[in-house]
């Protein structure tokens, strides 16, 4: 073994050994920028990242996508208030889709436009919103003005499993599935003869479904606060 070789050898151990000594006391070093933290990913935006690549695994994502879901617009006597759409039904009076990406330190500021689409079980568009937004680095709240009316809307026909696809700048980025139950008062209508819900199964899956991430509850909150 040469000594040029070993010489090279113990340099890349002794830089390593160094860059470890650093990382250890980055967070008590003055002056030093905080280590980068990994963006937080739910559930709903992995599985919705992964059926685009299942569909199109050569399409390379120019974003992060960290959430993906629903907005119920709640009217109370204090005026509008948005919740998590866990649990959807066509007792809600409105919702809206909305998607959170994180867009890379290095990147700059820029204009995007997005694309929401809704489709209901027979793969119908019933809902299609496209809007230009400032994306800057960071997490990013896309969150359209317009709303999908479901109470008293009887253009809506076909209940049960829907799909929301979003896309920035014609690229598919997150494919979103959810449920949508008929009202209340359609349900008990349709109590079968031992005193069950016909369609009592979707619950317990809607009950697995995540909760209101942090992060997203924060740029709700920014946003109503702007």
């Amino acid at each position: 073994m040469s000594a040029v070789f070993l010489g090279l050898l113990f340099g890349a151990v002794l830089v390593g050994g160094l860059w470890q000594q650093v990382r250890r006391l980055r967070p008590r070093l003055p002056g030093l920028p905080p280590p980068a933290q990994a963006p937080r990913i739910t559930e709903a935006a992995r599985l919705a990242a992964d059926r685009v690549y299942a569909s199109s695994p050569l399409l390379v994502p120019d974003y992060r996508l960290q959430d993906i879901g629903l907005v119920v617009d709640e009217r109370r006597p204090d005026g509008v208030r948005l919740r998590h759409a866990r649990f959807l039904s066509m007792d809600e009076e409105s919702i809206r889709p909305y998607l959170v990406v994180h867009v890379g330190a290095g990147n700059h500021a820029g204009y995007v436009r997005v694309r929401f689409e809704i489709e209901d079980a027979e793969t119908d568009l019933i809902f299609v919103y496209e809007m230009e937004s400032l994306l800057r680095p960071g997490e990013n709240l896309l969150l359209p003005d317009y709303r999908l009316r479901l109470r008293g809307n009887e253009k809506i026909t076909q209940l049960g499993n829907w799909n929301l696809r979003i896309s920035v700048n014609d690229k598919l980025v997150g494919v979103h599935k959810f449920n949508v139950l008929a009202s209340m008062a359609e349900r008990v209508r349709r109590i079968t003869t031992d005193g069950e819900l016909a369609d009592s199964g979707v619950l317990p899956r809607l009950q697995r479904e995540e909760a209101l991430p942090v992060s997203l509850e924060e740029l709700l909150n920014n946003q109503g606060q702007a």
